[in-house]
């Protein structure tokens, strides 16, 4: 498998995982009398983003993956405001922009990606390391931060929930 065919699909399968999650999320939260839409405004820390911003930021990096991919840009989202249907439709929408991907054309791996940082700093990377270095924790980083949010805020969820991927890989043992 290509690194663009492994990220894509990783992206793809963990955005499925972060749709369940909030499924279950919200699940818990208005069975204990919570808005619907207020769930995406809870935190970990005071300090830390809510939960709509670790969704769109999980989402953002697979849009700016297809976007990179295809040479376009995209403009970040904003999840001020979001419902949780904005939510769904924003992984959704990230789902649809990697199944867009054409993982034959391998050429994008050698452009090299220069990312903004705060404080006028900027990151140089290959396209390979671009997406090994950059996307694939930042995606995950926003994926566990999204899964530990619902969990403080009581959402039975566990480690099941979070690898549920890899359930089309589990066998039952022979007898």
């Amino acid at each position: 498998m290509t690194p663009i065919e492994r990220t894509r699909n990783t992206f793809t399968t963990r955005l499925g995982v972060l749709d369940a999650l909030l499924k279950k999320g919200l699940a818990h939260w208005t069975a204990q009398g919570g808005e619907a839409d207020a769930l995406l405004g809870l935190r970990l820390a005071d300090d830390m983003y809510p939960l709509a911003h670790q969704v769109a930021f999980a989402c953002e990096q697979a849009r700016q993956l297809a976007a990179f991919w295809i040479g376009e840009e995209l403009a970040p989202l904003d999840p001020a405001g979001w419902t949780l249907a904005d939510a769904h439709a924003a992984i959704a929408d990230a789902q649809a922009r990697l199944a867009g991907i054409d993982v034959a054309d391998l050429a994008p791996l050698a452009r090299t990606k220069h990312r903004t940082l705060q404080g006028g700093m900027y990151l140089e990377l290959s396209g390979e390391d671009y997406l090994a270095d950059w996307m694939m924790p930042n995606f995950h980083f926003h994926l566990v931060t999204a899964y530990a949010i619902l969990r403080h805020h009581g959402t039975v969820i566990g480690k099941a929930d979070y690898m549920a991927h890899l359930m089309p890989f589990v066998r039952a043992p022979k007898r």
